[in-house]
């Protein structure tokens, strides 16, 4: 009976045991077959490239850091240039054994493990320095046991592959240390304002003691609690044998002095939001912030905080607010300077405040009398001379109102004027005659050529009318193209490309892109010098008639003013043979005049910003004068005639002119040897005058005896002839007894 009893127990005990065996087998199985597809889920180390997430730094032309695009504020460096006290610390401190291990730290995995099946929690602690990499440069960071074996699995990987030094270069740069900082040198930067290779003893201890958790161990939030965990570091280092404890106990005393933190500063605001939508068109957002894109621009930041400040200094600042809450700036400007040599951007102010909107390119306005040089250097291409007379006076009268169109600021018609007087005085009704007799379509080609882009030729609404001359726009211009279009003036009729980013680097120094200005001859050098010559008056004109008088810098310049009707834009575009400027006031809202206060700013503002900004940048640069083209001539001249002077003209005045059309005869109107009549010309009929004729009707003019030409400002006029009749208008031919003696004469 005893032994039937055992034989069934001992089969239970033979079944029980198969199934513990098969359970253990499956269960192995699961675990080799989970081991397996974790495995397979890990790339090799060959086939991957560590690329750490890097900024991309803009650079100004002297190599200074304008600003930094990023996710993760990261500089990378060697581990030659990481200090050795800072690469023990770490080593101390994160992982004892580093140089020893294979990639993974059996017993420090075991205890975690301990720890987690103890405690219930998911997978922590026991990561070697080559684990942390791992998941920081090419895992997920979650804690779970699946992540723990990838860690593991990869970190031996990767130290069979790569060295010990490499290894910890990569992880020196990758570790996360607070504040946004990544890597050993931006927390050496943010921390203490030095390069990591700069740091002291104490410093490297400070750092190596923000890995494991940087949020609550700041200095800068937590000053006595990082002092004590760098102290700790610091015991760890002495009983490591990597200091003595001397070593430790002197650095221990050092007291934690952090660099003070840099001011938000908006500097160039509009030119880096400028940069940024470029970049981002080109390479995309990503690589923008994440691919250590090296970006080297044409801005010099001394230049441009000149240029912030200046417009501060001279400008009233108005804050209100929109119907969104944010504060606008009245009045606004904007400012950019193009190096003329180049056709580099050295300076862009694109507003006042803090907005990234740009008003040196986004936006067009309103260029008034800066349009006329356009006007003007067109005569000058067709032939013209600065001493060639134009009328002054309306084209337009409005018989009902009696108003004259177009009106000159100053309120009086000149009658015939020069080309140079017309220009610095700013004409308008000469202006206006002066454009008719080119041709508008003339005016736009020469204006278009030198490098505005904004006028409209066709449409229910073009530029194609006389309102042209005096910037009347559609459209209106930037203040880029001004100084575009200028600048070709300044260097001798050649046009230059504005460029406002000279190279792009990856992050391996590989050029992307490299720029240089296109250069295009559009204007002959002796018409460019003529204009710049014309121009130059509107400052320094030797009779004070020139209204850009505030723009004196006391060496070589030229430029032109520029007021709307409505006064609401104000301009000064002016150059020097070294930079051209385009300076531009006005509101946001075009219909908003340009009146703060009881006080009304105009172009002489404007003139007188670009005059302190433009010797503030040039303090310390030789004055040069502009380069006279072999072209050009320098005759004295009768002043009134523009002849070759004679011993009789009351003044004579020194001239330039494009060779070949200089005058080649002496004054027809201060000759002895000519005799002048000067008779009264009625102006309805044109005719010779009677007492008939009104007084309004009537102007004196002067005639050769010899020949009956008319000689005047300008010299001969050979289409106008001295009247053989009188006026048949204002009531008929006047008896004998109603001539004065010299009819009698003539008669």
């Amino acid at each position: 009976m005893a032994r039937t009893t055992r034989r069934p127990a001992r089969r239970v005990f033979l079944n029980l045991l198969m199934i513990l065996v098969i359970i253990g087998c499956l269960g192995i199985g699961a675990a080799l077959g989970l081991l397996a597809g974790t495995l397979q889920t890990i790339p090799s180390p060959e086939a991957l490239t560590y690329r750490p997430n890097l900024a991309t730094v803009v650079y100004d032309k002297h190599g200074e850091v304008i600003c930094r695009f990023m996710v993760e504020n990261r500089t990378l460096v060697s581990l030659s240039q990481i200090p050795k006290h800072l690469q023990d610390a770490i080593v101390a401190f994160e992982d004892q054994h580093f140089w020893q291990h294979k990639g993974i730290n059996p017993i420090r995995i075991l205890k975690a493990l301990w720890v987690d099946i103890r405690t219930g929690t998911k997978a922590q602690g026991g990561s070697t320095i080559t684990q942390q990499f791992a998941k920081l440069a090419f895992l997920s960071h979650e804690k779970t046991l699946i992540r723990k074996i990838q860690d593991a699995v990869y970190a031996i990987q990767l130290e069979r592959t790569y060295t010990k030094a490499q290894i910890l270069e990569w992880y020196l740069n990758e570790i996360y240390l607070g504040h946004g900082t990544y890597g050993v040198e931006a927390a050496s930067q943010y921390y203490f304002g030095k390069h990591v290779g700069e740091l002291t003893l104490a410093e490297a201890a400070l750092i190596a003691a923000l890995p494991r958790s940087p949020e609550n161990y700041t200095p800068r939030r937590y000053p006595e609690r990082a002092k004590e965990r760098r102290d700790l570091v610091l015991s760890v280092m002495a009983a490591e044998g990597y200091i003595t404890r001397e070593q430790m106990l002197k650095a221990q005393q050092e007291p934690i002095v952090l660099a003070e933190l840099p001011e938000h500063s908006n500097t160039a605001q509009q030119f880096i939001e400028h940069v940024r939508k470029y970049l981002t068109d080109v390479y995309g957002a990503h690589r923008l912030y994440r691919d250590g894109l090296r970006v080297y621009t044409t801005l010099d930041l001394e230049m441009q905080r000149a240029a912030e400040e200046v417009l501060e200094r001279h400008l009233p600042s108005i804050s209100t607010q929109d119907s969104e809450g944010r504060v606008q700036i009245s009045p606004q400007a904007a400012l950019v300077t193009i190096e003329v040599a180049t056709g580099y951007v050295r300076a862009m102010v694109g507003g006042r405040g803090d907005t990234d909107f740009n008003r040196v390119i986004q936006t067009t306005r309103q260029a008034g009398s800066a349009f006329k040089p356009f006007v003007y250097v067109t005569a000058l291409r067709q032939g013209w001379n600065p001493i060639s007379y134009i009328t002054d006076a309306p084209t337009v009268l409005d018989e009902e109102t009696g108003e004259a169109w177009p009106s000159n600021w100053d309120g009086v018609y000149e009658g015939p004027v020069t080309l140079r007087y017309g220009i610095a005085k700013s004409k308008n009704a000469a202006s206006v005659q002066l454009l008719k007799a080119l041709g508008v379509d003339a005016v736009i080609e020469t204006a278009e050529r030198l490098g505005i882009s904004t006028l409209v030729k066709s449409g229910a609404r073009t530029d194609r009318v006389d309102a042209l001359a005096l910037g009347g726009l559609t459209n209106g211009v930037t203040p880029l193209d001004m100084a575009t279009a200028y600048g070709s003036l300044a260097s001798g009729g050649v046009r230059a490309e504005p460029v406002i980013i000279s190279r792009v680097e990856d992050r391996n120094g590989v050029i992307l892109e490299e720029n240089r200005s296109r250069r295009t001859i559009v204007l002959d050098e002796a018409s460019a010098y003529l204009m710049t010559n014309m121009l130059s008056d509107v400052i320094y004109s030797a009779s004070g008639i020139g209204t850009g008088r505030s723009a004196n810098i006391g060496r070589p310049a030229a430029g032109k003013t520029g007021t709307t009707t409505s006064n609401t834009d104000a301009w000064f575009v002016g150059y020097t043979p070294e930079y051209v400027t385009a300076v531009w006031i006005g509101n946001d809202d075009q219909a908003q005049k340009l009146e703060f206060n009881g006080r009304t700013i105009a172009s002489g503002d404007a003139a007188r910003i670009w005059a302190d900004y433009m010797t503030t940048i040039l303090k310390g640069v030789p004055s040069k004068d502009f380069y006279v083209p072999e072209s050009i001539i320098r005759l004295a001249v009768c002043s009134e005639t523009g002849e070759l002077p004679t011993a009789t003209c009351p003044k004579v005045v020194q001239e330039v002119f494009r060779d070949g059309s200089e005058p080649k005869r002496l004054c027809s109107l201060h000759n002895p040897n000519i005799t002048i009549l000067e008779r009264r010309i009625c102006s309805e009929s044109g005719l010779l005058a009677t007492i008939h004729c009104p007084p309004a009707k009537i102007e004196t003019k002067k005639y050769q005896a010899e020949t009956g030409v008319e000689v005047g400002k300008g010299g001969l006029k050979p289409g106008s002839l001295l009247p053989q009749r009188f006026c048949d208008v204002h009531g008929g031919s006047p008896t004998e007894t109603e001539l004065p003696p010299e009819f009698m004469r003539l008669y």
